[in-house]
């Protein structure tokens, strides 16, 4: 028996669509987002659209206020400090299973991230090397083999991807993020665990000369074209 061939729902769609407008910044940290002025851009029914709010608030993209409406997260000092914590653990660990368990696939992985990242630096291709940022990190956590891991850094990659797209685009920011992440393939490429750790977990926990500093305050929310 052949499975039928399965098609996004609209809200599956709605919900990719919203999730992406955040993560790549077009809609700002605190911006209030209208659910039928969304729903007349996509073409769809306001259900969708509120459906995916519902979906997005589960991912910590969006927060629902009572006598406002929805809006998009905007951290705080402390949900700062709870993510890196968090982050760390998983990136931590990711790391130590990846090069016990896959040394070579993690190595060649990082080494094409780290080669495109560099000419994305180049080219002045800021969205394309934040990306890249991304997928390094996500390659850690794929080569760990550990489905719980990856589980869980689903839970905030796409909440980490917005913050880097809309804290993260300062030159000096990417400048020494680029250091640090060819300095990690390195470590891996060495086998060299204790130093690709100590990188990692300094690229991840810093708060000086970081988007730590860029943390937004929440501002006068404009309502979403």
């Amino acid at each position: 028996m052949q499975p039928l061939p399965r098609r996004e729902s609209l809200t599956e769609m709605t919900v990719s669509r919203l999730r992406e407008a955040i993560v790549t910044g077009e809609f700002a940290f605190g911006e209030l987002l209208s659910e039928g002025r969304i729903a007349a851009l996509l073409g769809v029914s306001k259900t969708p659209v509120r459906e995916a709010f519902q979906q997005l608030r589960r991912e910590g993209l969006v927060e629902i206020q009572p006598q406002r409406g929805t809006v998009v997260f905007t951290p705080g000092e402390e949900e700062f400090a709870a993510l890196v914590d968090f982050r760390t653990v998983l990136e931590v660990a990711a790391l130590r299973a990846a090069m016990a368990r896959a040394p070579q696939a993690l190595s060649r992985d990082l080494a094409d991230i780290v080669s495109r990242m560099r000419l994305a630096r180049k080219e002045e291709r800021t969205r394309d090397y934040l990306a890249l940022d991304g997928r390094f990190h996500d390659a850690i956590v794929a080569n760990s083999n550990n489905a719980y891991l990856v589980d869980a850094y689903a839970g905030i990659a796409s909440k980490m991807a917005a913050l880097r797209t809309q804290l993260g685009q300062a030159p000096e920011l990417m400048e020494k993020s680029m250091r640090e992440h060819e300095a990690i393939a390195e470590a891996v490429a060495a086998d060299d665990l204790a130093g690709a750790l100590a990188v990692i977990e300094e690229h991840i926990t810093r708060r000086r000369g970081s988007y730590w500093q860029e943390r937004p305050t929440v501002a006068a929310a404009k309502t979403a074209v």
